[in-house]
């Protein structure tokens, strides 16, 4: 919970600076299993769920758009299909889908 809590500071400071902070921003979860597999949600299989872990690589603006989007620490995703040469994902996040451009999803840290 106060992981929770210092990400939506972190998203609240961003948004009223509406200024970028910093390139190459990274917030990482803790979790309790050190030895849980980590991947990025472009890297994910059609059809599975997943957990959101963290952020890394990204720059601000694109940071607090996922933020705007549901995109929390510990959120579940679940890649519901994919375009042809798997540029584009679909994605189901806080029950609404989502079509998004998988280089954007490699910044998105999640639990395999």
């Amino acid at each position: 919970m106060i992981e929770f809590f210092v990400l939506f500071l972190l998203a609240a400071t961003i948004q009223t600076w509406g200024k970028e902070i910093c390139t190459g921003f990274s917030y990482l979860a803790r979790t309790s299993h050190k030895n849980e597999y980590m991947m990025t949600l472009d890297k994910g299989k059609r059809g599975k769920t997943y957990q959101i872990l963290g952020f890394s690589g990204c720059d601000s603006a694109v940071l607090r758009r996922f933020f705007e989007l549901g995109f929390t620490i510990g959120e579940r995703v679940k890649i519901v299909s994919s375009s042809l040469q798997k540029k584009v994902l679909l994605i189901e996040i806080r029950g609404y889908l989502l079509s998004v451009r998988t280089n954007l999803l490699s910044c998105v840290q999640v639990s395999a």
